[in-house]
């Protein structure tokens, strides 16, 4: 309880050793897993791909192809209160308040919160921070890892590695980087699911992997967070899967970092995690991991069902739960993905998005372009 977040379970079997680095093609094979190195490696998708799709200039009012990472039109301001529905469902409200409670003191530089008992504080501290308080996750401990009394009165205490003047400075810049994402890529009229779309492409556009993270990860397993990935541009599958988690989150759409087992055929295999997403009253599985390290930005891990998971990947949904929370998570946890009405994008290369006629273009096998024509 009173260490980082899923260090309760060694970080989810050493948090997702190769499972993070291991993929699948546009075929759905099996890619050979990439030997660690400093920086992740590209890895080309088994077909090539013809150059991103620029549409020739036509009068207005033609509808024409976004470029989504240049839409400098959204309104979308930092929200300290997130936290995914399936945390809420697991522990409740009462532990939900009491976190977001931390999460205002320690925007403050504050030395307390009020917490209903030692338990929700170790979760508020540990667990909960790494994907909904990025920045506390880092530079927060708890009184027991320092040898200080962390709990007393109904009060939890908060310890700052850093001063925090110092601390406050960096909220406020990792508050602004947030924002500057939210508002590069997306307008404050996206649908959820474009809001889902172009930020997947941001993400695998804009991160590697990070293989000299996975290479020492059992001794530097407390260097992870989310905080990391969005300053460094890199990251391991939880780092990845907890941020693309956190800017759904900020942008309003119901989303959590899930794991689960990648069984290599033989009933070994590795852990991996990636992010399970609501969006009208249907839930999907993206992973922005094994989606990026690619030139065009592939479409086979956006809105996967169960079964796609499953067959495909060797994911048995049985495995499935909360990033880092184990058995818990998975007793009292449905986690069921079975809408397949985004299949014809799952061979696809991402082009651009016409969101005036509400239609993804993209790329098949063959190198053709196509539309896919999505719900406004």
């Amino acid at each position: 309880m009173r260490v980082k977040r899923f260090f309760t379970m060694v970080l989810v079997a050493s948090v997702l050793l190769s499972g993070c680095q291991k993929g699948k093609d546009q075929t759905g094979e099996d890619k050979e897993t990439t030997t660690a190195s400093t920086e992740a490696t590209t890895l080309a998708p088994t077909f090539t791909p013809t150059p991103t799709y620029t549409p020739t200039p036509t009068p207005t009012p033609t509808p024409k192809i976004e470029n989504i990472s240049n839409n400098k039109e959204g309104h979308y301001t930092f929200n300290p209160h997130v936290f995914g529905s399936k945390h809420l469902e697991t522990f409740g409200d009462e532990k939900c308040q009491a976190f977001f409670r931390f999460c205002d003191a320690v925007r403050n530089g504050e030395d307390t919160f009020d917490c209903p008992d030692d338990d929700t504080y170790g979760w508020c501290i540990g667990n909960f921070s790494f994907g909904f308080c990025p920045l506390a996750s880092v530079y927060v401990v708890t009184g027991n890892s320092i040898g200080e009394v962390e709990y007393e009165n109904g009060k939890g205490k908060i310890f700052y590695t850093i001063p925090k003047e110092e601390y406050l400075e960096k909220q406020k810049k990792f508050e602004k980087d947030i924002e500057d994402v939210l508002n590069d890529c997306l307008s404050d009229d996206y649908s959820d699911f474009e809001k889902a779309l172009a930020l997947y492409e941001y993400m695998t556009k804009n991160f590697k992997y990070d293989y000299s993270k996975l290479e020492n990860l059992v001794d530097r397993s407390d260097e992870l967070s989310v905080y990391r990935c969005l300053n460094e541009k890199q990251g391991i599958c939880c780092e990845l899967a907890s941020l693309y988690s956190y800017l759904l989150l900020q942008a309003g759409v119901d989303s959590n970092e899930i794991g689960g087992f990648i069984d290599d055929g033989d009933g070994t295999g590795d852990a991996h995690s990636w992010v399970f997403v609501t969006i009208d009253g249907q839930s999907y599985h993206i992973d922005p991991t094994w989606g990026g390290g690619y030139e065009c930005t592939p479409l086979n891990y956006f809105m996967m069902t169960d079964e796609l998971r499953e067959t495909r990947d060797n994911a048995p949904t049985k495995e499935y739960q909360i990033g880092g929370q184990g058995d818990e998570s998975r007793k009292n946890l449905k986690f069921e993905a079975t809408d397949d009405k985004y299949s014809d994008l799952w061979d696809g290369l991402y082009l651009g998005m016409n969101r005036e006629e509400h239609y993804v273009l993209y790329e098949d096998k063959s190198g053709a372009k196509k539309e896919f024509h999505y719900a406004a």
